[in-house]
């Protein structure tokens, strides 16, 4: 299923979302592999519980993991800064050293933030904790972020009022 952001919020249906992952809980780590838990939801408890669950039960795969990130960051990027926080020795164990595939995942995870106070949250995480071989990944992801809040701020009003005034927006 594409987790790509389409705009409008998406929720995956709650019985079918229990349904799957209990069978991926309860399946063994190889059976787990082949397994689709990655739903299509925005909903940040949603996609929180696919998080957690990819994580505490881990398959063959541990690039699910980092899956994961890339799959949801975009779509609910809260959620997955609060999977990824709460997780963050885990993560860090796997991928700590592995410096493209933890810098994509820390860049992906940090671009997407779209608030000032999540961004300024995830520099003091990392103030004290490493990003490892992430570290380059996790401060373009955060200047990109940083630049879209900014962004918003000062250009997107003046868009708005000239918009209005050749009539395309009421």
């Amino acid at each position: 299923v594409s987790t790509q952001s389409t705009g409008s919020p998406v929720r995956a249906d709650e019985e079918e979302l229990g349904e799957v992952l209990e069978e991926y809980r309860s399946a063994s780590r190889l059976d787990r592999t082949d397994m689709d838990v990655f739903l299509n939801t925005s909903d940040h408890e949603q996609v929180v519980r696919i998080g957690d669950t990819v994580v505490r039960h881990p398959s063959t795969e541990p690039d699910r993991m980092v899956r994961f990130i890339h799959g949801y960051s975009e779509r609910a990027p809260r959620a997955v800064w609060t999977v990824y926080k709460r997780h963050y020795k885990t993560y860090h164990k796997f991928f700590g050293l592995t410096q493209f595939t933890y810098a994509r995942a820390l860049k992906t995870l940090a671009m997407h933030q779209n608030d000032a106070r999540t961004i300024h949250e995830i520099e003091e995480f990392f103030e004290k904790n490493s990003a490892g071989g992430g570290e380059m990944g996790l401060r373009n992801g955060l200047e990109v972020a940083l630049f879209r809040v900014e962004f918003a701020k000062w250009a997107v009003p003046d868009i708005v009022k000239y918009l209005r005034s050749k009539g395309h927006c009421s």
